[in-house]
Protein backbone atom coordinates (compact mmCIF):
# COMPACT_ATOMS: atom_id res chain seq x y z
CA UNK A 1 0.00 0.00 0.00
CA UNK A 2 1.55 3.19 -1.00
CA UNK A 3 0.12 6.40 0.99
CA UNK A 4 0.67 9.99 -0.37
CA UNK A 5 1.34 12.86 2.82
CA UNK A 6 0.68 16.22 1.49
CA UNK A 7 1.23 19.15 3.15
CA UNK A 8 2.24 23.58 2.55
CA UNK A 9 6.14 23.92 2.95
CA UNK A 10 7.85 21.80 5.20
CA UNK A 11 8.61 22.77 8.94
CA UNK A 12 10.03 21.37 11.89
CA UNK A 13 6.58 22.00 13.67
CA UNK A 14 3.57 19.52 14.76
CA UNK A 15 2.33 17.73 11.83
CA UNK A 16 5.73 17.32 9.79
CA UNK A 17 7.57 16.06 13.55
CA UNK A 18 5.23 13.82 13.82
CA UNK A 19 5.91 12.03 10.95
CA UNK A 20 9.76 11.09 11.44
CA UNK A 21 8.00 9.19 14.56
CA UNK A 22 5.54 7.58 12.58
CA UNK A 23 7.75 5.99 9.80
CA UNK A 24 9.14 2.83 11.61
CA UNK A 25 5.40 1.91 12.20
CA UNK A 26 4.22 2.93 8.56
CA UNK A 27 6.29 0.58 7.13
CA UNK A 28 5.90 -2.30 9.70
CA UNK A 29 2.67 -1.95 8.42
CA UNK A 30 3.39 -2.94 5.02
CA UNK A 31 2.93 0.98 3.80
CA UNK A 32 5.12 2.82 1.87
CA UNK A 33 5.07 6.88 2.21
CA UNK A 34 5.99 9.97 0.73
CA UNK A 35 5.51 13.70 1.15
CA UNK A 36 4.39 15.90 -1.18
CA UNK A 37 5.45 19.54 -0.23
CA UNK A 38 3.04 22.36 -1.96
CA UNK A 39 4.90 25.34 -0.18
CA UNK A 40 7.06 27.77 -2.50
CA UNK A 41 9.82 26.13 -1.28
CA UNK A 42 10.21 22.34 -0.46
CA UNK A 43 10.98 23.81 3.31
CA UNK A 44 14.08 23.40 5.41
CA UNK A 45 12.60 20.08 7.09
CA UNK A 46 12.53 18.01 4.05
CA UNK A 47 16.24 16.72 4.77
CA UNK A 48 14.63 15.20 7.99
CA UNK A 49 11.95 13.80 6.52
CA UNK A 50 14.08 11.95 3.82
CA UNK A 51 16.62 10.65 6.77
CA UNK A 52 13.40 8.79 8.24
CA UNK A 53 12.73 6.88 4.90
CA UNK A 54 10.32 9.20 3.10
CA UNK A 55 10.10 10.36 -0.65
CA UNK A 56 10.07 13.83 -0.82
CA UNK A 57 8.23 15.69 -3.96
CA UNK A 58 7.85 19.53 -4.51
CA UNK A 59 4.96 21.38 -6.56
CA UNK A 60 4.81 24.78 -5.23
CA UNK A 61 0.97 25.59 -5.25
CA UNK A 62 -0.60 27.60 -7.67
CA UNK A 63 -4.29 28.38 -7.69
CA UNK A 64 -4.84 26.83 -11.24
CA UNK A 65 -5.68 23.39 -12.71
CA UNK A 66 -2.42 22.85 -13.95
CA UNK A 67 -1.07 22.50 -10.57
CA UNK A 68 -3.92 19.96 -9.34
CA UNK A 69 -3.13 18.65 -12.84
CA UNK A 70 0.66 17.93 -12.06
CA UNK A 71 -0.14 16.44 -8.35
CA UNK A 72 -2.65 13.74 -10.24
CA UNK A 73 0.14 12.72 -12.77
CA UNK A 74 2.43 12.41 -9.59
CA UNK A 75 -0.50 10.54 -7.90
CA UNK A 76 -0.66 7.82 -11.14
CA UNK A 77 3.38 7.95 -11.02
CA UNK A 78 3.89 7.25 -7.71
CA UNK A 79 1.00 4.34 -7.70
CA UNK A 80 -0.68 6.04 -4.92
CA UNK A 81 -3.27 3.90 -3.17
CA UNK A 82 -4.51 6.54 -0.24
CA UNK A 83 -3.78 10.30 -0.20
CA UNK A 84 -3.69 11.77 3.39
CA UNK A 85 -4.17 15.54 3.27
CA UNK A 86 -2.72 17.45 6.71
CA UNK A 87 -3.09 21.14 5.30
CA UNK A 88 -6.10 23.80 4.96
CA UNK A 89 -4.88 24.99 1.79
CA UNK A 90 -6.90 23.72 -0.81
CA UNK A 91 -8.04 20.02 1.13
CA UNK A 92 -11.06 20.04 -0.56
CA UNK A 93 -9.17 20.02 -4.06
CA UNK A 94 -7.29 17.63 -3.06
CA UNK A 95 -9.60 15.40 -1.87
CA UNK A 96 -11.78 15.99 -5.14
CA UNK A 97 -8.12 14.36 -7.02
CA UNK A 98 -8.62 11.39 -5.05
CA UNK A 99 -11.94 11.02 -5.99
CA UNK A 100 -11.11 11.40 -9.56
CA UNK A 101 -8.47 8.83 -9.36
CA UNK A 102 -10.49 6.31 -7.15
CA UNK A 103 -8.12 7.28 -4.19
CA UNK A 104 -8.69 6.53 -0.51
CA UNK A 105 -8.83 9.96 1.29
CA UNK A 106 -7.74 10.92 4.96
CA UNK A 107 -8.10 14.31 5.48
CA UNK A 108 -6.41 15.29 9.24
CA UNK A 109 -7.31 18.61 10.46
CA UNK A 110 -4.62 19.90 12.56
CA UNK A 111 -6.08 23.36 14.04
CA UNK A 112 -9.11 24.57 15.25
CA UNK A 113 -10.28 26.80 12.46
CA UNK A 114 -13.11 29.36 13.91
CA UNK A 115 -14.51 29.82 9.93
CA UNK A 116 -17.15 32.77 10.08
CA UNK A 117 -19.03 34.74 7.83
CA UNK A 118 -19.02 33.34 3.99
CA UNK A 119 -15.50 31.41 4.63
CA UNK A 120 -17.83 29.18 6.96
CA UNK A 121 -20.60 28.87 4.51
CA UNK A 122 -17.92 27.30 1.96
CA UNK A 123 -15.90 25.24 4.10
CA UNK A 124 -19.10 23.85 5.75
CA UNK A 125 -20.46 22.61 2.31
CA UNK A 126 -17.32 21.47 1.35
CA UNK A 127 -16.57 19.13 4.02
CA UNK A 128 -19.91 17.71 4.10
CA UNK A 129 -18.70 17.06 0.15
CA UNK A 130 -15.88 15.20 1.25
CA UNK A 131 -18.50 13.15 3.61
CA UNK A 132 -19.98 12.11 0.52
CA UNK A 133 -16.60 11.48 -1.82
CA UNK A 134 -16.08 9.36 1.33
CA UNK A 135 -13.12 11.54 2.75
CA UNK A 136 -12.11 10.43 6.35
CA UNK A 137 -12.14 13.45 8.24
CA UNK A 138 -9.67 13.33 11.42
CA UNK A 139 -9.18 15.83 14.58
CA UNK A 140 -6.26 15.24 16.34
CA UNK A 141 -8.04 16.60 19.45
CA UNK A 142 -11.49 16.83 21.72
CA UNK A 143 -11.13 21.01 21.08
CA UNK A 144 -10.44 20.46 17.33
CA UNK A 145 -13.38 18.18 16.67
CA UNK A 146 -15.73 20.36 19.31
CA UNK A 147 -14.72 23.36 17.08
CA UNK A 148 -15.48 21.88 13.34
CA UNK A 149 -18.68 20.62 15.24
CA UNK A 150 -19.80 24.01 16.87
CA UNK A 151 -18.42 26.33 13.42
CA UNK A 152 -18.90 23.72 10.75
CA UNK A 153 -21.36 21.21 11.87
CA UNK A 154 -18.60 18.73 10.82
CA UNK A 155 -18.68 15.26 12.82
CA UNK A 156 -15.04 13.99 12.44
CA UNK A 157 -12.75 10.75 14.15
CA UNK A 158 -10.62 11.68 16.84
CA UNK A 159 -7.33 10.09 16.79
CA UNK A 160 -4.85 12.21 19.23
CA UNK A 161 -1.62 14.31 18.15
CA UNK A 162 1.25 11.79 19.58
CA UNK A 163 5.42 12.39 20.19
CA UNK A 164 8.71 10.67 20.25
CA UNK A 165 8.72 8.52 22.79
CA UNK A 166 12.38 7.41 22.18
CA UNK A 167 13.63 11.04 22.09
CA UNK A 168 11.90 12.77 23.94
CA UNK A 169 12.95 11.46 28.10
CA UNK A 170 14.02 12.39 31.17
CA UNK A 171 17.57 12.98 30.97
CA UNK A 172 19.97 11.78 33.33
CA UNK A 173 22.32 13.92 35.01
CA UNK A 174 25.01 13.87 33.05
CA UNK A 175 23.00 14.84 29.77
CA UNK A 176 21.36 17.44 31.64
CA UNK A 177 24.96 18.90 32.52
CA UNK A 178 25.94 18.43 29.08
CA UNK A 179 22.70 20.73 27.44
CA UNK A 180 23.62 23.33 30.11
CA UNK A 181 27.05 23.49 29.33
CA UNK A 182 26.31 23.63 25.48
CA UNK A 183 23.72 26.72 25.73
CA UNK A 184 26.54 28.42 28.18
CA UNK A 185 24.09 28.13 30.96
CA UNK A 186 25.03 28.71 34.70
CA UNK A 187 23.86 25.76 37.25
CA UNK A 188 22.08 28.18 39.20
CA UNK A 189 19.52 30.11 36.40
CA UNK A 190 16.20 29.23 36.25
CA UNK A 191 16.13 28.54 32.36
CA UNK A 192 12.96 28.67 31.01
CA UNK A 193 12.18 27.30 27.30
CA UNK A 194 9.80 27.86 24.63
CA UNK A 195 9.73 26.44 21.22
CA UNK A 196 7.63 27.26 18.57
CA UNK A 197 7.84 29.37 14.96
CA UNK A 198 6.81 33.14 16.06
CA UNK A 199 2.80 34.38 15.17
CA UNK A 200 1.13 36.66 17.35
CA UNK A 201 -0.84 33.23 17.88
CA UNK A 202 1.69 32.05 19.64
CA UNK A 203 1.93 35.06 21.85
CA UNK A 204 5.39 35.50 22.75
CA UNK A 205 4.85 38.71 23.38
CA UNK A 206 3.25 37.93 26.75
CA UNK A 207 6.55 35.55 27.28
CA UNK A 208 9.21 38.45 27.35
CA UNK A 209 7.01 40.85 29.84
CA UNK A 210 6.39 38.04 31.86
CA UNK A 211 10.18 37.73 32.02
CA UNK A 212 10.44 41.14 32.64
CA UNK A 213 8.66 41.24 35.80
CA UNK A 214 11.14 39.09 36.87
CA UNK A 215 14.01 40.34 36.14
CA UNK A 216 14.61 41.68 39.50
CA UNK A 217 13.62 38.96 41.94
CA UNK A 218 15.03 35.87 39.44
CA UNK A 219 18.13 34.84 37.97
CA UNK A 220 16.97 33.52 34.59
CA UNK A 221 17.76 32.41 31.33
CA UNK A 222 15.60 32.30 28.19
CA UNK A 223 15.61 30.03 25.47
CA UNK A 224 13.35 30.85 22.00
CA UNK A 225 13.62 28.18 20.08
CA UNK A 226 11.88 28.59 16.56
CA UNK A 227 11.72 30.82 13.69
CA UNK A 228 11.21 34.76 14.31
CA UNK A 229 9.26 36.89 12.68
CA UNK A 230 10.46 39.24 9.59
CA UNK A 231 12.39 42.04 11.36
CA UNK A 232 13.05 40.40 14.24
CA UNK A 233 10.75 42.37 16.63
CA UNK A 234 11.12 40.20 19.67
CA UNK A 235 15.08 40.65 19.65
CA UNK A 236 13.49 44.57 19.72
CA UNK A 237 10.82 43.61 22.37
CA UNK A 238 13.76 42.03 24.86
CA UNK A 239 15.64 44.99 24.51
CA UNK A 240 13.52 47.35 25.03
CA UNK A 241 12.55 45.78 28.39
CA UNK A 242 15.75 45.69 29.25
CA UNK A 243 16.44 41.26 29.09
CA UNK A 244 18.28 41.01 26.40
CA UNK A 245 21.09 39.81 27.69
CA UNK A 246 19.03 37.07 29.53
CA UNK A 247 17.86 35.58 25.89
CA UNK A 248 19.05 33.71 23.74
CA UNK A 249 17.81 33.14 19.91
CA UNK A 250 18.24 29.49 19.36
CA UNK A 251 16.02 29.87 15.88
CA UNK A 252 15.28 26.51 13.74
CA UNK A 253 16.66 23.68 15.96
CA UNK A 254 17.05 20.13 14.65
CA UNK A 255 18.30 19.05 18.32
CA UNK A 256 14.90 20.68 20.52
CA UNK A 257 15.70 17.66 23.21
CA UNK A 258 18.65 19.44 24.34
CA UNK A 259 16.97 22.65 25.23
CA UNK A 260 14.41 20.61 26.51
CA UNK A 261 17.77 18.58 28.71
CA UNK A 262 18.67 22.31 29.82
CA UNK A 263 15.39 23.62 31.08
CA UNK A 264 13.44 23.94 34.59
CA UNK A 265 10.44 26.02 32.86
CA UNK A 266 8.27 25.34 29.55
CA UNK A 267 5.95 28.00 28.32
CA UNK A 268 3.23 28.04 25.93
CA UNK A 269 0.68 31.11 26.11
CA UNK A 270 -0.86 30.27 23.02
CA UNK A 271 -3.76 32.13 22.11
CA UNK A 272 -4.76 28.82 20.70
CA UNK A 273 -3.15 25.57 19.64
CA UNK A 274 -4.48 22.40 17.63
CA UNK A 275 -2.72 19.90 20.57
CA UNK A 276 0.59 21.50 21.24
CA UNK A 277 3.31 18.78 20.19
CA UNK A 278 5.65 21.07 21.96
CA UNK A 279 3.85 20.77 25.29
CA UNK A 280 3.97 17.22 24.75
CA UNK A 281 7.33 16.75 24.17
CA UNK A 282 8.60 18.98 27.00
CA UNK A 283 6.47 17.13 29.54
CA UNK A 284 7.74 13.78 28.61
CA UNK A 285 11.33 15.18 28.84
CA UNK A 286 10.16 16.20 32.83
CA UNK A 287 10.60 20.26 32.40
CA UNK A 288 7.46 21.50 34.57
CA UNK A 289 5.48 23.30 31.77
CA UNK A 290 3.35 26.71 32.08
CA UNK A 291 0.20 26.69 29.46
CA UNK A 292 -2.43 29.02 28.60
CA UNK A 293 -5.76 27.87 29.47
CA UNK A 294 -7.38 27.66 25.79
CA UNK A 295 -8.89 25.65 23.27
CA UNK A 296 -5.92 22.84 22.05
CA UNK A 297 -4.22 23.09 25.41
CA UNK A 298 -7.04 22.70 28.10
CA UNK A 299 -7.03 18.90 26.28
CA UNK A 300 -4.03 17.96 28.31
CA UNK A 301 -5.78 19.04 31.60
CA UNK A 302 -6.06 14.75 31.67
CA UNK A 303 -2.49 15.19 32.46
CA UNK A 304 -2.09 16.51 36.55
CA UNK A 305 0.56 18.55 37.64
CA UNK A 306 0.45 21.38 34.29
CA UNK A 307 0.40 25.19 35.92
CA UNK A 308 -1.95 27.11 34.10
CA UNK A 309 -1.94 30.26 33.37
CA UNK A 310 -4.12 32.98 31.22
CA UNK A 311 -3.23 35.31 28.85
CA UNK A 312 -1.25 37.95 30.50
CA UNK A 313 2.38 38.14 31.49
CA UNK A 314 1.56 38.53 35.06
CA UNK A 315 -0.18 35.08 35.37
CA UNK A 316 2.62 33.87 33.50
CA UNK A 317 5.12 35.69 35.95
CA UNK A 318 3.21 33.91 38.77
CA UNK A 319 3.48 30.32 37.53
CA UNK A 320 7.50 30.81 36.51
CA UNK A 321 7.86 31.75 39.66
CA UNK A 322 6.07 29.51 41.91
CA UNK A 323 7.94 26.32 40.06
CA UNK A 324 11.14 28.31 40.47
CA UNK A 325 10.66 27.61 44.24
CA UNK A 326 10.00 24.34 44.33
CA UNK A 327 12.28 21.89 46.10
CA UNK A 328 14.80 19.26 44.34
CA UNK A 329 12.39 16.45 45.79
CA UNK A 330 9.20 18.04 44.64
CA UNK A 331 10.66 18.97 41.10
CA UNK A 332 11.96 15.70 40.39
CA UNK A 333 8.57 13.59 41.50
CA UNK A 334 7.00 16.26 39.00
CA UNK A 335 9.19 15.60 36.34
CA UNK A 336 8.78 11.58 37.01
CA UNK A 337 5.19 12.56 36.86
CA UNK A 338 4.47 14.53 33.77
CA UNK A 339 7.43 12.30 31.71
CA UNK A 340 4.98 8.78 32.50
CA UNK A 341 1.70 10.69 32.36
CA UNK A 342 2.39 11.87 29.05
CA UNK A 343 3.71 8.71 27.62
CA UNK A 344 0.86 6.46 29.11
CA UNK A 345 -1.47 8.73 27.16
CA UNK A 346 -0.36 10.32 23.98
CA UNK A 347 1.87 7.13 22.62
CA UNK A 348 2.46 7.49 18.98
CA UNK A 349 1.41 3.17 18.39
CA UNK A 350 -1.68 3.60 19.83
CA UNK A 351 -2.45 6.80 17.18
CA UNK A 352 -0.87 5.50 14.16
CA UNK A 353 -2.77 2.01 14.78
CA UNK A 354 -5.97 3.71 14.54
CA UNK A 355 -4.78 5.84 11.18
CA UNK A 356 -3.74 2.10 9.89
CA UNK A 357 -6.91 0.99 10.28
CA UNK A 358 -8.67 3.99 8.58
CA UNK A 359 -6.01 3.16 6.02
CA UNK A 360 -7.12 -0.63 5.70
CA UNK A 361 -10.52 -0.14 5.93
Amino acid sequence: MRALHIFNELMPSGAEVMMISAAPYWQEAGITSSILSTGDTVGPYSDELTKAGYSIHHIPFKKSPFFFWSVLKLVVREKIDIIHIHCERAAFYYALCAFVKKKRTIRTIHNTFTFTGQLAFRRRLQRKTLHILSCRQVSISHSVQETEKKFLNNDTILIPNWFDANKYRLPDSKERQHARSFYALSENSLVVVSVGNCSPVKNHEAIFRALALLKDSLDFRYLHVGREEEGNPERKLASDLGIEDRVQFVGLSDNVVSVLFAADVFVMPSLYEGLGIAALEAMAAGVPVVLSDVRGLKDLKIIEGISWSDLTPSSIADRISRISVLTCKKRSDLSSSLSEQTKAIYDVRRSLHAYINLYKA
